[in-house]
């Protein structure tokens, strides 16, 4: 009889013409009270899970980001921070040593004298003349601090790069 008056009291509540007394009753019938309570302490469960779960992600993560930024901070105390530095060494004075001048020609021609030459008249080459030059000064300039100094690159533009490639290459192997 109890699921005889429970179908009807739905068949009114869903046709609208359910009076607040026979409500009351439908409420008592089915436990609504002790079912709604149920569910909401599931529901507040489920809602304090999620917020432990978020609550301790973001703890971690702020524990991730402060063991972070202490490892990347310097731990001297009253130290200087390190700082890489680059030592330039003022270049020592190159001395070139004092080279002979090329032979006169009065020194060519007593050295040639002294050989004796089997050549025949028609097949002897013409003297060289040997030109002396005199010697060559090297210009000198101070060196300059190392805060002043500026690296340089001169670049010949007037040359191609294969015909410098085929000089290196004469150069290497004489």
């Amino acid at each position: 009889m109890k699921m005889n008056d429970i179908q009807r009291l739905l068949q009114k509540y869903q046709e609208g013409t359910l009076t607040p007394e026979e409500h009351a009753e439908l409420d008592r019938l089915t436990h609504k009270d002790e079912v709604l309570a149920e569910a909401f302490h599931r529901a507040d469960g489920i809602v304090f899970r999620r917020r432990i779960r978020n609550l301790s992600l973001a703890l971690g993560g702020l524990v991730l980001l402060g063991a972070g930024v202490w490892m990347l901070t310097p731990h001297g105390a009253g130290e200087a921070p390190l700082v890489a530095e680059a030592v330039v060494e003022e270049p020592a004075a190159i001395e070139i040593p004092q080279t002979e001048t090329l032979a006169t020609t009065a020194a060519v021609k007593t050295a040639v004298a002294d050989e004796p030459v089997q050549l025949a008249a028609s097949s002897m080459p013409e003297p060289v003349k040997a030109v002396a030059q005199p010697d060559a000064t090297v210009k000198t300039t101070p060196p300059t601090p190392a805060s002043e100094q500026q690296n340089v690159v001169v670049c010949n533009t007037q040359c191609e790069a294969d015909s410098v490639i085929s000089n290196i290459w004469k150069f290497l192997s004489a």
